[in-house]
């Protein structure tokens, strides 16, 4: 029975579990799972992020989705309980309470790595290197441009979402990310008032 709780993150689209909530006794132990609120993200996360999974060096940039599943309501509660994760289970229990509504299905997308938030290290209490962060961001705005050039916007790049691993920084949640095409679609289409431009 573990003290600590699993849960290490808990987001506007799901929550995050390390280690993984397995499905087998084969699951790798170094896994994180996301365990979403709807299936439109996790379905929107899995594929654009599985999209870049045919470029040899994706992994440079981002953790990639390994797979995806439905998990019910009761066997994560059940998971957790056998972990005495009372403080992920007391979270879980009050987010049914204000969906006003029961939950049955949760589709969870299970991911390659887990490492600290570039948010976390930044916050730091205790301050953060300079000189560090400064690589972080150049290694950030590579992987920035390294999206655009395979046609995928991330749309909700934050401190949050760039997760620090053995000394390089990597994207994750791509729930709102787009393809390019459909990004370039909707800039086209949105009619723009030039009122409030400067002369």
């Amino acid at each position: 029975t573990m003290n600590a709780t699993t849960l290490i993150g808990n987001g506007s689209f799901g929550w995050i579990f390390y280690p993984s909530l397995p499905i087998s006794d084969e699951m790798n132990p170094n896994m994180v799972s996301k365990v979403f609120f709807t299936k439109e993200h996790a379905v929107n996360d899995y594929n654009r992020s599985l999209m870049m999974t045919k470029h040899e060096d994706a992994r440079k940039h981002m953790i990639l989705p390994t797979k995806m599943y439905s998990l019910t309501y009761e066997s994560l509660l059940s998971e957790l309980k056998n972990r005495g994760d009372d403080e992920a289970i007391k979270l879980i229990e009050q987010h049914v309470v204000d969906m006003e509504d029961t939950v049955c299905d949760l589709p969870q997308v299970i991911y390659e790595e887990k490492g600290d938030s570039y948010h976390s290290f930044i916050s730091n209490a205790k301050g953060f290197d300079l000189k560090e962060s400064v690589k972080y961001i150049i290694q950030m705005s590579k992987s920035l441009e390294y999206f655009v050039q395979n046609e995928l916007i991330h749309n909700d790049v934050k401190p949050g979402n760039v997760i620090i691993i053995n000394g390089e920084a990597k994207f994750i949640d791509f729930g709102m990310s787009s393809r390019f095409s459909e990004y370039a679609k909707v800039a086209q289409d949105y009619e723009m008032d030039y009122k409030y431009w400067p002369h």
